[in-house]
């Protein structure tokens, strides 16, 4: 999806700006819970998303005194990261609406943890006209309890990932394919849990060119020294290729590197890139071994290609050249686990197409081994596909949030349209069928509806000449309150003393 085609005046906007406004609006589309993205850990909101009927607390204004007014609410359901709210006392009356709320809106509360300071429990206007009993406001009986969505803050805050600000690395020039595939020189500007905002430097004067967005896994990404010791062309200054000769050689003669403090190092990826090492205990990718691959500089990604191991690096890096008349100058590096790869008859398996060599008429694979008198990968070195109890994570129809892997920087409103293996076929909400994508079903690029929401990303929405732009600001909800514990509410004069469980 080339940016450029993007209205330059499309605004952010949220899942709810995009939804009928009418009662329980998201509960028509498929979504797939928080628990169906393996690749974020936040055990608060998990918890939380799956405890229907928890009574919570909603902030619904502030009074002269800057009180906060809030009454109670109940979680009726679940859609990602959004629940629907509603009111205590109107909970049966289809005349009062609910409400979809995001989970980490800092006006929705535990009703274990009401702050003691500032905050009165007061029904709304709405909830006293239609409540047939008398509904007063209640007292709160103070219980220190520490809210655990701080945990989670931390998890998305404090990701350990191995890597700093400032780090240097070593990344694939995505714009580069026709000159050759060259890695760059890249600088981590920024890191927001496991994603890094990556500067790709000029190759003199180190003055940054264009910056991309990447999970730590991402193929394109290497550490200080790597081309270098498999011998790939780089672009680079003097003084840093002078450096990446020195770590090189340590490396191949099991010295001590000589990283500098700022660099990445090779301990940092290939741990990660060699946990699932299990999968090839006995075999391993040889020089022209045949394979099926997604082509990670294609504007068309939603095909495989015909491809070959054209060498075998090291760390358990490959160099994949795409078989055509271009062979020499279609090629580029990845890992060995790699979710882009894939065994021989994949593509026709799953009813994906197969991009084929130009000159090689009514393709098959049997035949085209014989005839290149070369032999297919074996099966035990891929990713296997996902059960059909994984698959039902991803329901089709369902609605996700999910990055563009042509323009990485763009995260985009996503439908579920397919299963293919092990790959969910997306459709970015707006397009055309042409710009539909495969993406891994354990994909750090995928995440449920509201994700964008929660963490202060702009959320990519394509909407048509016709149609009115909603913009709504996004605020981050990075701070976390200390609330308290047990709610007491008055009803026609009788207490009822309720007690809500500490998620």
């Amino acid at each position: 999806m080339d940016i450029e085609r993007r209205r330059k005046d499309a605004a952010s906007t949220l899942w709810k700006s995009t939804l009928p406004d009418v009662d329980r609006s998201m509960l028509s589309l498929n979504v797939p819970h928080l628990s169906a993205f393996r690749h974020l850990d936040l055990p608060y909101y998990k918890q939380l998303l799956d405890s229907k009927d928890l009574i919570i607390v909603v902030v619904y204004t502030i009074d002269h005194l800057h009180n906060k007014i809030g009454w109670i609410a109940r979680i009726h359901e679940v859609a990602g990261l959004y629940v629907y709210v509603k009111w205590l006392g109107v909970e049966n009356d289809p005349s009062v609406s609910g409400r979809w709320m995001n989970i980490s809106d800092k006006s929705l509360i535990l009703a274990t943890n009401i702050p003691n300071e500032n905050f009165k429990l007061i029904a709304p206007q709405a909830v006293l006209t239609s409540c047939s009993y008398n509904l007063k406001p209640a007292s709160i009986t103070p219980n220190q309890i520490r809210d655990n969505r701080e945990d989670d803050y931390k998890v998305i805050s404090n990701y350990d990932s191995g890597m700093r600000e400032g780090m240097f690395c070593e990344i694939l020039d995505c714009s580069s394919l026709a000159a050759g595939c060259q890695v760059r020189v890249g600088m981590i500007k920024s890191i927001v849990g496991r994603r890094l905002c990556v500067a790709v430097t000029e190759t003199k004067s180190y003055e940054t060119e264009y910056y991309v967005w990447l999970d730590k896994f991402n193929n394109y990404l290497f550490y200080v020294g790597w081309a270098t010791l498999n011998g790939y062309a780089i672009s680079a200054k003097d003084s840093y290729l002078d450096h990446c000769r020195s770590v090189a050689m340590a490396l191949k003669s099991g010295a001590v590197p000589p990283y500098l403090p700022h660099d990445l190092r090779r301990e940092t990826l290939i741990d990660i890139a060699t946990h699932e090492a299990k999968f090839r205990q006995f075999e391993f990718f040889t020089r022209r071994m045949k394979l099926e691959v997604q082509d990670p500089f294609s504007q068309c990604n939603n095909e495989l290609h015909v491809a070959t191991v054209h060498k075998v690096f090291e760390d358990g890096y490959l160099l994949i050249s795409l078989d055509g008349p271009d062979a020499e100058h279609d090629i580029f590096p990845v890992h060995s686990l790699s979710t882009l790869l894939f065994p021989v008859g994949y593509a026709q398996r799953n009813s994906i197409k197969l991009q084929t060599p130009p000159d090689v008429r009514s393709f098959d694979w049997d035949r085209y081994l014989r005839a290149t008198n070369s032999v297919a990968a074996p099966l035990c070195l891929f990713k296997p596909d996902p059960s059909p109890d994984r698959l039902r994570d991803f329901p089709i129809g369902g609605k996700i949030e999910a990055f563009d892997v042509i323009e990485k920087n763009a995260i985009c409103p996503a439908t579920i349209k397919r299963h293919c293996g092990r790959l969910l076929l997306i459709s970015f909400d707006g397009w055309s069928e042409d710009y539909d994508q495969l993406v891994d079903i354990d994909s750090p690029d995928i995440f449920p509806i509201g994700w964008c929401e929660t963490n202060g990303v702009p959320l990519d929405v394509w909407m048509e000449e016709d149609v009115p732009l909603v913009q709504q600001n996004i605020s981050l909800n990075a701070d976390t309150t200390r609330m308290f514990g047990y709610l007491q509410m008055e009803v026609d004069n009788v207490v009822v003393k309720e007690e809500t469980q500490v998620i």
